[in-house]
């Protein structure tokens, strides 16, 4: 019977021990991650849409200034 006493006792503490961990690690990490860094001023994704990027830049260089 002591060993049953002692299985509930472990097994109530490793589960709170859990949930506190959980609770922890949420507050510890925002739940938003911020995707606005993610996009250039076009709207364009920084890492797929980077050859759509670099075409533009190229094009952009390549105008001649109005000065």
């Amino acid at each position: 019977m002591n060993e049953l006493y002692i299985l509930i006792s472990v097994l109530v503490i490793l589960n709170v021990t859990l949930i506190a961990s959980i609770i922890i690690l949420e507050r510890r990490h925002p739940k938003d991650s911020n995707d606005a860094d993610y996009y250039d001023e076009n709207g364009y994704h920084i890492y797929y849409d980077r050859r759509i990027i670099e075409a533009e830049q190229k094009r952009r260089d390549q105008v001649p200034s109005e000065d």
